[in-house]
């Protein structure tokens, strides 16, 4: 159950880097875009060897962590006025 854990925040985690990623690159902020950009290459691959011998419920893990990940990501960008909220 702990690497369910681990997996969920870490793609939670991996998620909102992401959604930096590309809020930095539509803004052409290049080099916030290159920092995030090794940030996602660094989660993807620890998640990649978490995912090894834990199966399916690793995918679920992932899953419910970039939801959750996406969701807090945008709603604190609505927050601070940068998007609307659909």
């Amino acid at each position: 159950m702990t690497w369910f854990f681990f997996v969920f925040f870490s793609m939670l985690v991996l998620d909102v880097v992401w959604a930096q990623y590309t809020a930095a690159v539509a803004a052409n902020r290049a080099v916030l875009a290159s920092f995030m950009s090794v940030g996602t290459v660094i989660g993807g691959a620890i998640l990649t060897f978490s995912y090894i011998g834990h199966g399916l419920l690793m995918v679920v893990a992932s899953c419910l962590g970039a939801l959750c990940g996406t969701y807090l990501s945008l709603r604190y960008r609505q927050i601070l006025g940068l998007v609307r909220w659909m």
